[in-house]
């Protein structure tokens, strides 16, 4: 195995010199991971991880993504100044949490440019190669400090999205008779403080559906895993709301986001996987539907076909993707967005709280056209239907579910896919 990485080391720095024939700089991104299996799972993670911070930070150009026995890394160049690219790259190691871990390299045709501060261990505070010299941590110490550190690192900006994506959806007004900092809209069993109480109560939940997700078992298992601590999620929301279901559609649709995302990284998939694993745990979805208790979700698809958070999830948040890709291409979540990214999901879906609220499925389909009509923002216009949505008891609570989901796909896609 040793002989395999160092002839990886020599079939990179041979790629490099290649690439240097025809660009000033190559830029590389590799994870420093002890030991001779260089192709961990956190390798992976933390290269794509880097990969992301090192394009926002600097103008550069991919040259390659490859795979070797001495680990994954990118290759890219610049028409930047090599000195100003390299003091960058040493300013991300020393200032993010995980840059103890990752190597960013400038080459040159002079060289490799060295840093003039001797990095430390990742540890300890000795310098490194005096501790590897000395043999001061064994291989397994090294990993497993490697591991709980990423996975440390993951928890506190995945808890932290979260709660950001609800407090986005939480914070819009109007909002079409949902509860708001400033209206119970048409709940008069909530209110904005409730609300807050329901989404901390529960958040610790969907980090444990990450973990479940985040292992080497099958979807299934996983997916089986993850139904038990939604059940939890639930009790633990009705005992801080006094038995007011909340954010039981969230629990369901964000937990399987959650899920999917950690067998993504976990198994070093693409970003389309993120919905289609959704697909594969959710395909028999409605084949136990007899059994189930019949909430009114469960009533409209017997009665009328009608899919609701579960045709959702069996078509892998097909609807959440398009407003997810709506939500990339502005550089900013500002109100009007968001309140057009809501619109657009109750034009993709079937929301069962406002067919439930309408009391037929002529009047939901009246109100969704008058909801939809709306193709700009127009404030006006938002504050005229949100009246009629209160007066008539409306509300949009499975299309709210769905905004908070594609807001935080949308900023876990920045950072880790």
């Amino acid at each position: 195995m040793i002989n395999e990485i160092l002839k990886a080391r020599e079939e990179r720095a041979l790629l490099i010199n290649d690439y240097l024939k025809s660009n000033n700089v190559v830029i590389v991104i590799k994870a420093n991971i002890p030991g001779v299996n260089k192709n961990i799972n956190e390798a992976y993670l933390l290269v794509n991880l880097f990969k992301k911070i090192v394009v926002s930070n600097l103008k550069l150009t991919l040259l390659s993504k490859k795979e070797s026995k001495d680990g994954p890394f990118y290759l890219f160049t610049s028409n930047l100044d090599e000195n100003i690219i390299k003091n960058k790259l040493i300013e991300i190691e020393e200032t993010h949490p995980l840059g103890r871990f990752i190597d960013l390299d400038v080459y040159t045709k002079k060289g490799n440019i060295c840093r003039n501060k001797v990095r430390n261990c990742f540890i300890c505070d000795y310098p490194f190669h005096v501790c590897r010299i000395s043999n001061n941590h064994s291989t397994d110490e090294l990993l497993l400090f490697i591991k709980e550190s990423v996975t440390n690192y993951l928890k506190e900006i995945i808890l932290d999205m979260i709660n950001t994506s609800m407090l986005k959806e939480l914070g819009l007004h109007p909002k079409f008779g949902l509860v708001t900092p400033f209206s119970n809209g048409s709940h008069k069993d909530m209110d904005y403080k409730l609300m807050i109480k329901a989404k901390d109560a529960i958040i610790p939940y969907f980090w444990e559906m990450f973990l479940v997700g985040y292992t080497n078992d099958s979807l299934k298992t996983k997916f089986k895993k993850a139904k038990e601590i939604g059940i939890k999620a639930e009790e633990a929301m009705k005992k801080a709301t006094n038995n007011i279901n909340a954010y039981k559609g969230l629990i369901f649709i964000l937990g399987l986001v959650l899920v999917s995302l950690g067998h993504l990284l976990i198994y070093n998939q693409d970003e389309p996987y993120l919905y289609e694993n959704i697909k594969l745990m959710c395909r028999d979805i409605f084949d136990d539907i007899e059994k189930l208790e019949k909430t009114p979700g469960i009533i409209y698809y017997q009665k009328y076909k009608f899919k609701g958070a579960r045709g959702e999830a069996k078509d892998g948040l097909k609807s959440v993707k398009i407003v997810v890709d709506y939500l990339d291409s502005h550089q900013e979540l500002n109100h009007e967005i968001l309140t057009l990214a809501l619109i657009k999901l109750l034009d993709l879906t079937d929301d069962s709280v406002l067919l439930k609220r309408s009391g037929s499925l002529l009047k939901y389909k009246d109100n969704k056209k008058l909801i939809t009509s709306i193709k700009e923002y127009d404030k006006k216009k938002v504050e005229e239907i949100t009246t009629y949505c209160i007066k008539n008891n409306l509300s949009l609570g499975g299309c709210a579910d769905l905004l908070i989901t594609s807001v935080f796909i949308h900023l876990i896609k920045k950072i880790l896919i």
